[in-house]
């Protein structure tokens, strides 16, 4: 039988880093770790460093905290090399910052796509709507 999550727990918040423990759904003893940095770095760009398991527990204050960083023309980068697993609510969170982004004539990329996430975005064909790039320094700014 399943126990439900208990609801998320902020345990550490220091310039914009939040570090979030959930109880894993399938194994009461361990812990999902997320953080992530956001980081303005002018000329309308932002950089998003992901960190852990990006899954429905964390991607709501994920989303909220980047939506609010988009302004016109906004190039939002997402630098995923130290995410082990993507869930479905962690590709909403990135589709709703795209749409966000374009609709306020600004672009995503995702930098570092690791092979089990890469594959989550492969299988939903998601990944012909992102610009993906290998490393961060392959990302264009324009």
């Amino acid at each position: 039988m399943r126990r439900k999550l208990d609801k998320r727990r902020v345990l550490g918040e220091k310039t914009g880093t939040y570090i979030f423990r959930e109880p894993h759904p399938t194994d009461n003893e361990r812990e999902i770790d997320m953080a992530f940095t956001i980081t303005e770095q002018g000329n309308n760009r932002v950089l998003v460093t992901l960190e852990g398991r990006f899954v429905a527990a964390t991607g709501s204050t994920v989303r909220e905290d980047i939506i609010a960083k988009i302004t016109e023309g906004t190039h939002v980068v997402f630098d995923l090399t130290k995410v082990g697993h993507i869930d479905s609510s962690g590709i909403g969170v990135f589709v709703q910052v795209l749409q966000k982004a374009k609709a306020h004539a600004g672009r995503v990329t995702l930098a570092g796509l690791q092979p089990g996430p890469r594959l989550v975005f492969e299988i939903t064909k998601i990944n012909r709507v992102f610009e993906i790039v290998p490393t961060l320094a392959d990302v264009k700014y324009d």
